[in-house]
């Protein structure tokens, strides 16, 4: 389907995509910013021997991702955006 009339998926299916059908694992790192920790969500995928990362952005599990979000994942993952219904033309 072509943008913009794709349905997005929740956080919560997107995660969980990400993690049974692309193989990535998800992680949580924790940064000291400003003597503050800060929590850093984060998806890795292992493409061709070399590792890819993408830090995520936190969301309530049943919000939806925005368009420019998921194709930017898609995009760092070397993810095709078309296995979650984006396609050209």
């Amino acid at each position: 389907m072509a943008y913009p009339f794709v349905p997005m998926p929740t956080f919560a299916d997107f995660c969980a995509r990400l993690k049974d059908e692309f193989g990535c694992e998800m992680g949580t790192l924790v940064e000291n910013v400003n003597g503050e920790n800060v929590e850093i969500l984060y998806a890795m995928r292992e493409v061709s021997g070399k590792r890819l990362y993408c830090e995520l952005k936190r969301h309530p599990e049943d919000r939806a991702l925005a368009h420019s979000e998921l194709r930017s994942v898609c995009a760092r993952l070397q993810i095709d955006a078309a296995k979650f219904g984006f396609t050209l033309g």
